[in-house]
């Protein structure tokens, strides 16, 4: 039995990286899927797609250090069970949040 709603898939840009100017870019927001999801969900269903990869911008949800906002990524969530769309969460596609780099050493640390 196949696990997924439907055979193909739809993926909404969630990258949060910081680019070679130092500024960071929260595609979720330059694609406006953070306040269009419903929509972007109804256009999937349109075409008979039921299920997307979505992904969390850590940099957007964790506040200051260590206090978490997920409320953008409920709205989504909602959205979602609205019109039935099945979604398969990236926890980190690509960014992460202030003060964190890959070479951090805590990071390093734990490798």
């Amino acid at each position: 039995m196949n696990p997924f709603r439907s055979f193909f898939m739809g993926g909404y840009e969630c990258a949060d990286h910081i680019n070679r100017s130092g500024n960071r870019v929260n595609l979720l927001k330059v694609t406006e899927h953070d306040t269009r999801a419903l929509q972007d969900y109804k256009d999937l269903v349109s075409l008979d797609i039921f299920v997307a990869r979505e992904g969390i911008c850590w940099s957007a949800v964790e506040t200051s250090p260590f206090v978490f906002d997920f409320s953008e990524v409920e709205n989504r969530i909602r959205a979602a069970e609205e019109v039935g769309i099945q979604l398969i969460w990236d926890l980190c596609h690509f960014g992460y949040p202030d003060g964190i780099y890959p070479t951090h050493p805590p990071l390093l640390q734990s490798v």
